[in-house]
Formats: C-alpha cells, structure tokens, sequence
C-alpha cells in the first residue's frame, strides 16, 4: 500500500481532471491512499474527489512554498502531476525533503511542440525542463509521439518514460447504426484548439438534413453562436452547453467530429469509439491517428471544410464502412478502460517504489 497525492491545478472538469478522477478509486481499490493535492480547491468534479488538501496557492512560487509544506506535514510516497506546471511545481517543492522526499511522476498530455509554443517565454520553459525533469522517477503520457517529443528535448535529462492508457470508459458496448448518419456530435471545451469554428464551417457545406449538436462550454462561446446565426444555420447547429454524462449524449448520435487543431490523446474520440459510434476526425497531432489509424474511423488529411465534409458525407452514406469502422473502434477503445489504465498505473507506482523502474 502506498500514500499517492495526484497534484492538479483544480478540479474543474477537463480531460485530466476527468482522467485523475476516475483513477483514483481504480488505485485505491488496490490498497493504496489517495489524496488530491490541488493548488486551488475549485471546480465541479470536486465533490467526486475524496480525500482533497486545498493549497491554497497560485503562481509558481506560492505553489512551490504550499506544496513543500504539505508535504513535510503530511508526507507521501508517491506524487503524481499531471500538467507542465504542476510537474515543474512538484519537482521545485520536492528538493530539499530528505529522508521524506517522495517519487515524483510527472505527466504530459499534450504535445510538446504546440504547448510551448503558446507560452509567454519558450525559451524559458524548455531550459526549466532541461534543469528539472531528471529528478522525476517516471514521465508519463498517454501517447508514445508526447514522450518522444520530450526525449528528443531532454536528451540525457529525460527520466524513464511510459506510454500508460488513460482511464476513459468503464465499459465497451456497441450501439446500432442506422443505414444513413445524419447526426453528427462532438464535444470538448469551447476554445482555440478545439476549433469548434471549422465544425461549423463543415456543416454549412453538408445538405440540410444533416445537423450537428456541440456540447461543452468556454470562451468561445459567444462567438460560436454569433458564427452560427451569419452562417443562416441556427437550425442545424445546436451549442448543447456542458454535459455531465458524455456517453448519453453521443449514444443520441451518429457519428463523432473532431476539428481539433491538437489532440494529445482524444478522450472524446475513445468514448465515441466505446459506443461503437463512427468517427471522422481531422489528422492533427497526435491522438486521432493514433487512436483511428487503423480503420477505426475516418482521419482527413486537410483542414479545409469542403474536404472534411466529402468525407463525412461518403462515410454517412455507407453503412458497411460505417460497421467496419465501428469494428475496429470496439477494439481499440478496449485498451483504455477504466480498469486497463489503473492496472498500468498501479504497476507504475509499485515499480518506481520498489526501485524497479
């Protein structure tokens, strides 16, 4: 049995939030205790969450200093962190412990590439890491391309990495097709890299009987709907709001979109998949090739709307590649059940304790 501390931002629903909570009642299930540490208590999944340390804390510093104390009081044996900044945090706080210093698993869960380069100072992130990620036990992702792109930067500095499935689905079941798709969902946070806008632009070249339904909330909500009325498509496009049950949403459905300009992994894609709800998703980095590359789905190599909606309209129209792809999709969401990804962490945690890792 071990004291493991999943560190977060928050609580507030996203897909690593969501991923570290359906974890960690798989964890404790096997003995060990778990405990969220989040920088700030917030967010709606909290009342999901167990045992939960508020820290109290935001920026770097004020993090390190919380986190560091906490970990003297109540001391752990393993931390798991699960974003950039919250690995970095962990590692700062984590010098100096001594005989209490736990092992540190640091998780990445977007590509590195596209996440850098959205920060303020690059430069300054990349020699951090380089400085840092050595005194992690473990890096993990849910994508061998994410950990690649983290080898290639910290060359000798990189820890040993782990590619480990992500806890998305308790359960595989297939729903039926119907001959014909005309209902088209898709789901995530309303932001830029989820290009919701480029969804919309597909549906304005689809025939009017085709409708689409994008459930989740951001701040690009707004402007969605504004795009939604000028395209003359209210009728057909519906901004769902958040949803607390994405299974029963998509099971209304029949087929999944992804316009997303990075997807590190795709939760949504594997509860699509899980369903046996067909998939047509743009070919951006990393996850939707991995997860739809072979044949679970249709991947469109162009960001261009009229290709995407060609191919959208060819796969709705044919039922047999409809089932193939429903086929293959069962089988892959099967590797990242619930259960499969709490036996890799599991073996995780007890290898980086047992020295074995």
């Amino acid at each position: 049995m071990a004291e493991v501390a999943i560190f977060l931002p928050h609580l507030r629903t996203g897909g690593i939030e969501r991923n570290m909570i359906r974890l960690a009642p798989r964890l404790e299930a096997q003995g060990h205790v778990v405990t969220f540490l989040l920088q700030r208590a917030d967010g709606d999944l909290l009342e999901q969450a167990g045992r939960v340390v508020d820290l109290g804390a935001s920026g770097l510093g004020r993090t390190v200093g919380a986190l560091r104390t906490q970990l003297r009081k109540a001391p752990v044996d393993v931390v798991l962190s699960a974003t950039n900044a919250t690995n970095i945090a962990a590692l700062l706080a984590c010098r100096g412990l001594g005989a209490e210093t736990p092992k540190i698993v640091v998780g990445e869960h977007i590509p590195l590439k596209a996440f850098i380069e959205t920060r303020r100072h690059p430069w300054l992130r990349r020699w951090i890491m380089r400085r840092l990620y050595h005194r992690a036990a473990a890096l993990v992702a849910p994508s061998q391309p994410i950990l690649d792109e983290h080898q290639a930067l910290l060359g000798a500095a990189c820890p040993r990495t782990f590619c480990l499935p992500n806890p998305v689905v308790d359960r595989v079941s297939a729903m039926p097709l119907r001959p014909e798709a005309r209902r088209i969902v898709t789901l995530g946070r309303l932001s830029p890299e989820k290009d919701f806008a480029l969804a919309i632009e597909v549906m304005r070249r689809l025939p009017e009987d085709f409708t689409l339904a994008i459930h989740g909330e951001g701040v690009e909500r707004d402007a969605l709907a504004k795009q939604i009325m000028a395209a003359g498509i209210a009728g057909r496009v519906t901004l769902a709001g958040r949803t607390d049950d994405p299974l029963e949403a998509l099971a209304m459905t029949d087929l999944f979109l992804c316009t997303s300009r990075v997807e590190g992994f795709g939760n949504a894609i594997v509860e699509a998949l899980s369903l046996g709800l067909p998939v047509v998703s743009v070919d951006c980095p990393h996850g939707p090739a991995i997860l739809l590359g072979r044949g679970a789905g249709r991947l469109v190599d162009s960001r261009d709307p009229e290709a995407i909606a060609a191919q959208i309209r060819a796969f709705a129209d044919d039922p047999g590649a409809r089932a193939a792809a429903q086929a293959k999709g069962l089988e892959v969401a099967r590797g990242y059940t619930l259960d499969a990804s709490a036996r890799a962490y599991g073996a995780l945690i007890d290898g980086v304790l047992s020295g074995g890792t």
